[in-house]
């Protein structure tokens, strides 16, 4: 009897830890928003070449900003950059054996 009250109490626990961390989480999302679009805004300041040399285009930020209200476009953007600079590290690399090829 002693486990299932313990069983019982510890439900509840997580029950009520979900249920808090829910509310926090609602609570905070006017907050993220702020924040994403804040930081959208200055990004879409920012020319092409300052773009560029974070690894974005114009592009990028007009798919950002067409992701849901909820949506965060930091991760969208990350992952661009990401596969922008793979990319220039990939082609940087064939050029170089390129031009070693030609030498030989």
């Amino acid at each position: 009897m002693d486990e299932t009250i313990r069983s019982t109490e510890t439900r509840t626990g997580q029950a009520f830890h979900a249920f808090r961390c829910a509310v926090g989480y609602a609570m905070a999302w006017p907050v993220r928003v702020a924040a994403a679009r804040r930081a959208m805004h200055q990004l879409g300041g920012m020319s092409d070449c300052e773009l560029a040399d974070i690894g974005l285009s114009r592009h990028d930020i007009r798919d950002a900003t067409a992701l849901g209200i909820d949506g965060d476009p930091t991760v969208l953007l990350a992952k661009r950059a990401r596969e922008r600079q793979r990319y220039s590290l990939a082609s940087r690399d064939a050029r170089a054996r390129q031009a070693i090829q030609r030498r030989l």
